[in-house]
């Protein structure tokens, strides 16, 4: 299968795989911020805050480090290391759960006073929360083995086995009346069955009794640790800048309600852009990855220039059209206690139109085995974005929490797209940028004063966001951004798809060419 093939099928099954995460994850949220309230889905959001922040000293940077070398190693036909590589990561992430499970369950007690200010007094959420841990993070780096095998339609499996079985139990337990610990007991449950399955899919890839000897350190496996090292800062790092951890110093300084207001925003953000990058970008490290095992410089730079092009015609008109219509979204699905939330929605949005290249240019330094300069960038940005939290939040709250997290996003993407450049040693299509922002800044000019002539949230929302696709598309085919080159490859990109989408798909693109062929002005004869 050709690489493009290979990138569309593992496109489609990466959307599902996020798709499911993150729209199930999005109801669920919807849900419980209005059958907690505002007061304690702050605790709920705070507690989810933490349990990801304890994770942080469980990832260590493996499921990146085995997306890239299973690929790497798979693209040398090197068997023996792709398993060496799996039974490392697996070893090195269960060793490092059980170790925090221990620490947060010893010191319980002191958890629970140091956030008492959250509302989350008692120890025993800790201890619950610490049951969560190993099969939550086991199954992020089962997706993650898939991932690097390219394998993306078994991740999809066990998002699909996971989260609909988690939605459901969260369902029966509000209507049950029951509380945060419950919704607690129920996802950790969720996360436990998804193990089960993920290592019945493992087994399909390689011998499961091949992950019960002790992993050998061979040359390439110090060269995947050194690359896990990088990438635990790099976590470290993006846990400060994207993962919210401004929500310890809005739980330091401010009311739950606080939280509640910016987790939302933040969450919205995540599960809109959030999941057309992961979508898009996901697939990109180990497609990188497996060229540059080849040796395949020329391949590695057309497939960052058309990414790039293609990220940022979804993402920056994503972001724009998420801006223009933060209202209406906020009081469809909240409802007009979480209208604070509103200015907090389109200040976070506003760093994402830029992520949505900067996504193609992390994955061409992490699949090319350069992410320090990511890590030194993000090094920077995160003492910055402390330094905000710390003069923002006391005094502007919430707003000066999206400030605070906003800015540094903003100004690292510049420098990682600067980075990955000269990297490939190809210039920027600035025009394309250019012509994109124009024809999003244009469409969400139209529906925001739109949505102003529309009291009716749900109505905006069917009303003006097929109008916005539609303007986009448009403008973008007016201004020339999509051109010939692009026809051809989403019409190879078709063959890579399931047999039941092809129709659809060939129909959309069929549609796109039309509106972009140019006409055949007629030859004037003279006599």
């Amino acid at each position: 299968m050709s690489v493009a093939r290979t990138i569309a099928k593992n496109t489609f099954f990466n959307f599902i795989t996020n798709a499911t995460d993150y729209l199930i994850n999005f109801g669920i949220g919807i849900l419980l911020a209005r059958f907690l309230g505002p007061d304690e889905y702050g605790v709920y959001s705070f507690l989810m805050w933490f349990l990801a922040f304890a994770q942080l000293f469980v990832n260590l940077g493996i499921g990146n480090m085995v997306i890239r070398y299973v690929a790497e190693a798979i693209g040398r036909h090197n068997d023996s290391e792709v398993k060496s590589l799996v039974g490392l990561a697996m070893w090195v992430r269960v060793t490092a759960s059980f170790i925090v499970i221990v620490l947060l369950v010893a010191f319980a007690q002191f958890w629970g006073k140091l956030f008492g200010s959250v509302g989350v007094q008692s120890a025993p959420f800790f201890i619950i929360l610490s049951v969560g841990i190993l099969p939550n993070v086991l199954n992020y780096l089962l997706s993650s083995i898939f991932a690097g095998f390219q394998k993306y339609e078994y991740s999809a499996y066990l998002m699909l086995a996971i989260n609909p079985l988690r939605a459901l139990g969260i369902i029966i337990v509000c209507a049950m009346g029951f509380g945060v610990r419950e919704i607690i007991y129920v996802s950790t449950f969720s996360w436990i069955f998804g193990a089960f399955i993920g290592f019945f899919l493992l087994r399909r890839l390689i011998p499961l009794s091949s992950l019960l000897v002790p992993p050998r350190i061979n040359p390439e496996s110090k060269r995947a640790i050194k690359y896990s090292l990088v990438m635990m800062g790099i976590f470290f790092i993006s846990y400060i800048q994207v993962q919210r951890s401004e929500i310890f110093f809005l739980g330091r300084y401010q009311s739950t309600e606080v939280v509640s207001f910016y987790s939302i925003a933040s969450l919205l953000a995540q599960n809109s852009l959030g999941l057309v990058l992961q979508v898009f970008s996901g697939v990109l490290v180990p497609a990188f990855s497996e060229q540059f095992a080849r040796g395949d410089i020329s391949r590695i730079k057309k497939i960052y220039l058309v990414s790039a092009r293609y990220l940022m015609a979804l993402g920056i008109p994503l972001a724009i059209g998420g801006m223009a219509l933060a209202g209406p979204i906020i009081r469809l699905f909240y409802g007009v206690d979480y209208l604070p939330a509103v200015l907090l929605l389109q200040i976070v949005l506003i760093p994402y139109a830029l992520l949505a290249i900067d996504d193609a240019a992390t994955g061409v330094l992490y699949g090319m085995d350069q992410p320090a300069p990511i890590l030194k960038v993000g090094i920077i940005m995160s003492i910055l974005s402390i330094g905000l939290d710390l003069w923002l939040i006391p005094r502007y709250g919430a707003v000066g929490a999206a400030i605070s997290s906003s800015t540094p996003r903003f100004i690292s993407a510049i420098i990682i797209i600067i980075y990955a450049s000269r990297m490939c040693q190809t210039p920027w299509p600035l025009k394309d940028t250019f012509k994109i922002s124009v024809t999003s800044i244009v469409m969400g000019v139209i529906i925001y004063t739109l949505q102003h002539f529309i009291r009716n949230a749900m109505l905006s929302l069917v009303l003006l966001l097929p109008l916005g696709v539609v303007v986009h598309i448009i403008g973008l085919a007016v201004l020339g951004v999509i051109r010939q080159d692009d026809i051809n490859i989403m019409k190879q990109v078709g063959g890579g798809l399931p047999t039941r989408f092809r129709g659809i798909y060939g129909s959309i693109v069929r549609l796109i060419e039309k509106m972009t062929r140019k006409p055949v002005l007629p030859i004037n004869k003279s006599n």
